[in-house]
């Protein structure tokens, strides 16, 4: 179902067609349509601390209010980068 749900792109307009009154939390899969990464992205990401989630019975739910958190935080390390000089090295 889900391969059927990424092929046909449900996943994305369902995200992007419920922004003005998102979900509680996203399940991982819906987290990877929102911002366009991988499975292995992601659960990297929670790994590491990047990312806080919530366990619901054995399943990993990220708090919506976490991923407009987690996106504030790179736009705000984006521009301290960018003032500093800190672009890509070459």
């Amino acid at each position: 179902m889900l391969r059927s749900m990424l092929s046909t792109g449900s996943i994305y307009t369902a995200a992007s067609s419920n922004l003005m009154h998102p979900p509680l939390v996203h399940s991982v899969n819906e987290f990877c349509a929102l911002l366009r990464i991988g499975r292995t992205m992601a659960y990297q990401m929670m790994a590491a601390g990047e990312i806080s989630y919530v366990l619901i019975g054995r399943r990993r739910k990220i708090p919506h209010a976490e991923v407009v958190a987690y996106l504030n935080r790179s736009i705000e390390q984006c521009k301290s980068d960018a003032a500093s000089g800190g672009g890509p090295k070459p």
